[in-house]
């Protein structure tokens, strides 16, 4: 059985995506992944890494937490 990403999505609470601050050949820009997920019912929940250059401690990749909006982790999103 073939199962799309796309189908499985509603099935999962959060993604956690590797994400790179300098343009890659092989991956889209940020934005451009974020707003995959936002168009699919999923928000930024969290910024879980990152990880600086050595020569000036520039980020330089990250992963991000993304949750599906009908997830219980996107319950509490009071401030403090």
């Amino acid at each position: 059985m073939h199962f799309r990403f796309e189908t499985a999505l509603q099935y999962i609470d959060a993604v956690l995506i590797e994400v790179s601050f300098f343009a890659q050949a092989y991956e889209p820009p940020i934005a451009q992944r974020v707003r995959f997920f936002d168009d699919r019912g999923f928000d930024l929940h969290d910024i879980a890494a990152l990880a600086a250059r050595r020569r000036d401690n520039r980020a330089h990749q990250g992963e991000f937490l993304i949750v599906n909006r009908s997830s219980g982790l996107s319950e509490d999103n009071r401030w403090g």
